[in-house]
């Protein structure tokens, strides 16, 4: 009799399970964000810091951001060279005194206008130096169109290196203003000292004329050196300079 076969050996059915290849997950989308706006801030911040200190360069003296080591010799004004007179358009070639001029207002007021700042200059308020001149020189430093009749300060400035030598220049300098051929009484002339920068010493001439009537005006205004004299940076030889203002006033 046959003996009954052995029991076949149980199966293991349970799945197997093979190791998966390990990948890296990407990083979240808000953490790029997070360096992207960063990144943006960075280069916002360094525009405004570089439009900052054009800013302040711009508004700034020099002299105030890097002051003058003590000893160090006092700084020198650019040189302005006053333009030759040119070919007038023909209205001014031929000028003609007009009908009316305008109104000058007392010394008192046109002081107070500059130390306001209340009114438009003629030329400008700033120091200058005039270079290369000769005796019986004429020039023109500036033709204005005003729209509507509006105050301006007329002002005239001679500077020097020291205190010193502006009152010694002053003993042989005459300055004058003439208004469409009619001198300026010094009843209207405000004339007061200051210094605009370390080293620059000025005496200021300054009128206020107001009330433009319509027309072609004349202000005309004069150094006079009664003998040659140095302010501290040019010679300047006897003789008269002088310089022509217009201004027009439409009708």
């Amino acid at each position: 009799m046959d003996e009954p076969s052995a029991a076949p050996p149980e199966q293991d059915n349970a799945p197997i399970f093979l190791p998966e290849n390990e990948v890296p997950s990407p990083p979240p989308m808000e953490e790029k964000k997070t360096r992207v706006d960063l990144t943006l801030w960075f280069i916002l911040g360094g525009i405004v810091l570089v439009l900052l200190c054009c800013t302040l360069l711009w508004y700034l003296p020099v002299t105030e951001l890097f002051p003058r080591a003590p000893g160090a010799p006092a700084p020198t004004l650019p040189p302005r060279t006053p333009l030759p007179t040119p070919n007038f358009p023909a209205t001014h070639e031929a000028w003609a005194k007009p009908e009316k001029s305008p109104t000058l207002a007392s010394a008192e007021e046109a002081k107070r206008a500059v130390e306001s700042k209340s009114a438009r200059y003629l030329a400008g308020p700033e120091p200058y130096i005039f270079k290369d001149i000769k005796p019986g020189d004429t020039y023109v430093y500036r033709i204005v169109s005003i729209d509507q009749p509006q105050p301006l300060i007329w002002q005239e400035k001679w500077c020097a290196t020291t205190a010193e030598i502006l009152d010694e220049n002053f003993a042989h300098l005459e300055v004058e203003f003439f208004l469409n051929g009619a001198p300026v009484s010094s009843k209207f002339l405000s004339v007061y000292d200051d210094q605009p920068f370390e080293g620059i010493f000025c005496r200021d001439f300054a009128a206020l004329v107001t009330d433009w009537p319509p027309g072609a005006h004349l202000l005309i205004s004069t150094f006079t050196f009664l003998k040659p004299i140095n302010n501290g940076w040019e010679p300047f030889p006897t003789g008269m300079l002088s310089f022509r203002y217009f201004v027009n006033v439409p009708p």
